[in-house]
C-alpha cells in the first residue's frame, strides 16, 4: 500500500482542477447565505439591463436635409403692402400672391393696404409694423403661430427700383430662409416670361455632418483658447 505513487496534475490540468474547486466553494458558499449570492447577481444584471437600454436607444444621427415651405408650420396669415400706384410694386404683389396661393398652410393673405374692418384695421390701411404690433398686443400667441413672414413693395421714385423689404417671425428657427424663399420666388415669377413663369427656387437645409461639425468646434475651441491666452 505504501508503494502506491500519486500523480499530480500538472498543467493546465491542475488549473482546471483549481478552477473547479473554487468555483464548487464559491457555489457551496452562496448556497449557504442568500444575501452573497444576490450581490454576486446584480451586477450582472445592472450590465444586461444597461446593454438592452443602450441597444433601444436611437443612435445619434445627422438631421434629414429640411425643405423651406409652409408644410411644417400651422395654417398661418402673411400680411402685405405695396404702392398702389406703382405698377412694379403691383406686379411682385400679385406674382407674391399667386406664389402663396398655392402654399397648403396659408391661411389667408392679408392685404393692408386695402380698407378692410378686420381687428387692427378698423376699416382703414395701414403698414404691417402697426399691424403686427396691435396683433401682439391682443395675442401674443396669436401673433408667434400665425404671423410668420410678410412683405412690403414699393418703389424708390428717384432712381424707379423696386424696394422689397421681408419680415420674419423670429420664433420657428426657419422663418428668415422661409421669407426669403418666398420673396425671390415672386421675383423669378414676376420677371420671367409667361411660359415658364410656374418654375420655383426650391431652397434646402442641409445640416453640417457631425464630423465636419466636429472639426469646426474643436478649431473654433483652439483659436479662442489662443486668444485668451
Amino acid at each position: 500500500m505504501f508503494d502506491t505513487i500519486i500523480v499530480k496534475n500538472t498543467g493546465i490540468d491542475l488549473l482546471f482542477q483549481q478552477f473547479y474547486a473554487l468555483l464548487l466553494k464559491r457555489i457551496i458558499n452562496s448556497m449557504r447565505n442568500y444575501l452573497v449570492l444576490v450581490t454576486a447577481i446584480l451586477p450582472v444584471l445592472f450590465v444586461l439591463v444597461s446593454l438592452i437600454i443602450e441597444q433601444q436607444i436611437p443612435k445619434p444621427e445627422d438631421s434629414p436635409p429640411l425643405l423651406m415651405s409652409f408644410d411644417r408650420y400651422q395654417k398661418t396669415n402673411v400680411p402685405y403692402t405695396y404702392n398702389r400706384t406703382e405698377l412694379s410694386s403691383i406686379n411682385f404683389i400679385r406674382s407674391y400672391e399667386s406664389i402663396l396661393e398655392n402654399s397648403p398652410k396659408i391661411e389667408s393673405l392679408l392685404d393692408l393696404t386695402t380698407n378692410n374692418p378686420r381687428p387692427c384695421q378698423d376699416g382703414k390701411s395701414t403698414d404691417i409694423i402697426s399691424y403686427l404690433v396691435c396683433i401682439g398686443r391682443r395675442s401674443l400667441l396669436e401673433l408667434n403661430d400665425q404671423y410668420l413672414i410678410g412683405v412690403n413693395a414699393e418703389e424708390n421714385i428717384t432712381d424707379g427700383v423696386l424696394n422689397l423689404t421681408g419680415y420674419f417671425n423670429n420664433q420657428p428657427y426657419h422663418a428668415p430662409p422661409l421669407s426669403l424663399n418666398y420673396l425671390t420666388n415672386a421675383l423669378l415669377k414676376q420677371y420671367s416670361p409667361a411660359s415658364i413663369n410656374n418654375r420655383r427656387i426650391h431652397v434646402v437645409n442641409h445640416p453640417v455632418d457631425k464630423k465636419i461639425k466636429f472639426v469646426l468646434e474643436f478649431l473654433y475651441f483652439l483659436i479662442f483658447s489662443y486668444h485668451d491666452h
